[in-house]
Parts: structure tokens; sequence; C-alpha cells
């Protein structure tokens, strides 16, 4: 099985990132989705999927040892999806994936099986995308190199697993282009010794404006982490970005597990910060020793 760690792979230099076409909401995995397995990354079988897409997928008495994505038609991508959880004390360190090649309706078995797998990355809110593979692989997801959280706040890991005909060539021959992937088997290979992830991304962001004191409350959700508290985040940092000028400035922070802000704190003084008539935008990020992405918590005009 070959080897493949996410550290060696960028998120926004993914093939896939700017391609037309393809959906944006691949880039947002899931808060929760329901898992199909029995706790801890147990293995699941191709056919456990709970999102898929292609012209030529198909499962059951054609496929019994696992579930085929295979582009068509006018459709070049094919992809399945897979919940994988739910991590208790545990987090997944390895992600194995067993995979054959099959040829798919009218495809041509010289083409080369290529694939590429998305992680679920809930430290920025994205799909980290690595390949293109050519075999069953295992795949690091926890290490030294890669410390960014994989669990959603229901302790699930998504995974995607996906198969693109952009670029191999179409012809009477060869209609649908490619070799199709059957996808056997998937595992999550979890750890009570994992390295301690950065936060998962601020949630359930909310921005109340109240102009008789021009102030600007905002409030989110903080993730009490049951595996292991150093995974939480420590330190919230609020920026507001005044829209007209483009300028960003960081407006103050708290301390976790306070999730609520004020701007401005002077106010009550009456030196307002916020300019009538302008508008400003709000993120927080969380953070321990590491940091997510900015977050937006909401838009006002004052």
């Amino acid at each position: 099985m070959a080897q493949s760690n996410l550290a060696f792979y960028d998120t926004a230099a993914n093939p896939f990132a700017q391609r037309p076409g393809f959906p944006a909401t691949f880039f947002t995995p899931p808060k929760a989705a329901a898992s199909k397995n029995n706790g801890d990354g147990a293995p699941i079988n191709g056919n456990d999927f709970i999102l898929k897409h292609g012209y030529n997928n198909r499962a059951g008495e054609s496929c019994p040892d696992g579930y085929i994505i295979a582009p068509g038609g006018n459709d070049d991508l094919a992809w399945a999806q897979y919940s994988v959880g739910s991590f208790n004390t545990k987090r997944p360190v390895k992600v194995k994936i067993g995979v054959t090649g099959v040829i798919a309706p009218g495809g041509n078995d010289d083409l080369p099986l290529i694939y590429w797998v998305g992680i679920s990355d809930y430290t920025t809110g994205s799909w980290t995308m690595s390949g293109p593979y050519t075999k069953s692989v295992q795949i690091t997801v926890n290490s030294d190199q890669w410390s960014h959280r994989c669990v959603s706040k229901t302790n699930e890991l998504q995974v995607l697993i996906l198969t693109d005909a952009t670029g191999i060539k179409h012809d009477e021959n060869n209609p649908e282009g490619i070799t199709s992937v059957e996808i056997i088997s998937l595992e999550a290979v979890a750890s009570n010794r994992y390295k301690c992830t950065a936060p998962i991304l601020p949630y359930d962001t909310v921005l109340t404006y109240d102009p008789s004191q021009y102030s600007v409350d905002l409030s989110w959700t903080h993730l009490v982490d049951t595996s292991n508290a150093a995974n939480e985040a420590q330190v919230y940092t609020v920026t507001r970005l005044q829209v007209s000028t483009g300028t960003t400035v960081v407006v103050g922070t708290t301390t976790a597990p306070d999730a609520l802000f004020t701007d401005p704190v002077d106010a009550a003084a009456g030196v307002p910060a916020l300019i009538p008539g302008e508008t400003y935008k709000y993120f927080v990020k969380a953070e321990n020793t590491l940091a997510t992405e900015p977050v937006l918590i909401g838009e006002v005009t004052i």
C-alpha cells in the first residue's frame, strides 16, 4: 500500500480548486454527518458512502466488493464521500483506502487508474486534497508536519474519493475516457497517542448591532474537546475590516471559554470607534499553539 502525508500537499494548489464546474461546497466539509461504522474509525465497505456523484457510478450486484466511481457522459467528475467515526478519546492518525481499477462501460483498460483523496480540514473549513494516486494508499492525517483538525464538532472524519477525466482523451473507441475506480474499503486508524491539533473553526457566529451605543455585540460557540483540552481554543482574536478602506485591525481578544465580544469597548465613554455610514465586517479566529483561519461573524452598516 502506498504511503502519503498530507503535509506535502497544498489545498490552494489542488487541481480542482479553480476547475470550472467543480462544486464549491466540496471545500466546506459538513459540520456533522451520519457515520457508517461503529466508532473509532472501524473499517467500512466502499458501498457505505453518504454522498456520491457520477454518470456511471454503480453498486450492488455488479460490484459486490465495493462501489465504483466512473466519469462519463458530459461530466468528467465522479466521487463518493464517506463519514468515518465517531471518535471518542482517540483521534485518526492515518486513513487507509483500498481500491482497484475496473473498466467503465465503453472504457479502455489501457488507461491508468488515477484518483484523488480529500480529507476534511476543520481548521481551515476546506478539503485538503492529495494525489493523484494509482493504487491503494495510506495517508497520514496527524503528525508533526500536519496538525490541522480533521474531525468535526461531532468527532467524525470526512473522506472524499474522486476521479476526474478532464484532459484524458475521449474518442469513439473510449467514449468514457477513463478507467473507473472501485472503492473496496476505507479505514481510519485511530490512536490515543496522537499529536494535539489546531482548534476547530468558531461556529454558530452571531452579530448584533446596538445603534444607541454605536456598539456591535459578537458571539460564537466554544467547543469543549472531551478527548484532550489541548485541542481546544485557548484564545479568540477578533478583527474588524472597514469595507470602504480595506483596513483591518485587531479589536480585541477573549480567553476561552468566553465567546462574547463587544466593539467598541469605549462606547460608554462617548468615544465610538465606529463611523456612521460605514460598513464593517467582523472576523474571529481560534488559537491554541496553532490557529484557525478567520471566520466571518457578520457585516454591519453603522
